[in-house]
């Protein structure tokens, strides 16, 4: 069974970086979901193994779903 789902762009209203911590900031933002045509459409489905794709301007490694799928293995 596939799932698809529609998701819609962002526009930070503010940030604000109030500080660091290792190597993570610490910060506070206001976002406003901007719904209309500019969209993308994620399809997921039940299979053996994981494909990305996507017209993405970074290697698969460097793909923040990518590497977010590998630490959600461990698990």
């Amino acid at each position: 069974m596939t799932h698809a789902f529609e998701v819609y762009p962002k526009v930070n209203i503010f940030l604000k970086i109030l500080y660091k911590e290792g190597a993570y900031h610490k910060l506070i933002s206001r976002m406003c979901l901007v719904k209309g045509q500019l969209k993308d459409i994620i399809s997921v489905k039940n299979a053996s193994s994981f494909s990305l794709k996507g017209n993405f301007d970074c290697p698969l490694e460097e793909n923040s779903l990518f590497k977010a799928l590998q630490i959600l293995k461990i698990f």
